[in-house]
């Protein structure tokens, strides 16, 4: 009986160390509060291939379900579903290296999620500024650019 209140002890006092360094992860990347406990482990467990991170983006970036990796394992776009369920891509203006922030997924995916905005902002003025030099007509316009 001691031994086992002995090992119930210890095991609370990891599950109190482990759920410490969940919500210090989430804290650094806010984002991670959509994950539960489970899934946020999977993903921190599975630092050294960024693209095992996949499955998991939809719960943490509304809009985009999968990035665009080259064959060096570096990010350099988005894509997402959208209104009529075509897939649709965003090329990111920098690339990311994951590989370079080591084992802290959170960071690089701090760069992903600056990058998203970068991508957006420029896509969007892009197609502004083409609709409102009428270069071409409306609904060619429409479906040029990603929704």
């Amino acid at each position: 009986m001691e031994n086992l209140e002995e090992s119930l002890d210890k095991i609370s006092e990891i599950n109190k160390g482990l759920q410490d360094y969940l919500d210090k992860k989430r804290l650094f990347f806010p984002r991670f509060f959509f994950l539960s406990d489970e899934e946020l482990l999977n993903i921190l467990a599975e630092t050294r291939d960024p693209e095992l991170v996949q499955p998991h983006l939809k719960k943490c970036f509304a809009g985009m379900d999968q990035l665009i990796f080259t064959s060096t394992v570096e990010i350099i776009g988005m894509k997402g579903a959208s209104i009529n369920g075509e897939r649709e891509e965003i090329a990111f203006l920098e690339r990311i290296c994951p590989r370079e922030f080591k084992s802290n997924v959170e960071e690089w995916l701090m760069r992903v999620e600056e990058e998203m905005v970068n991508a957006l902002m420029s896509t969007s003025f892009e197609a502004l500024d083409e609709r409102r030099l009428n270069k071409v007509p409306y609904v060619d316009w429409l479906r040029k650019w990603p929704s």
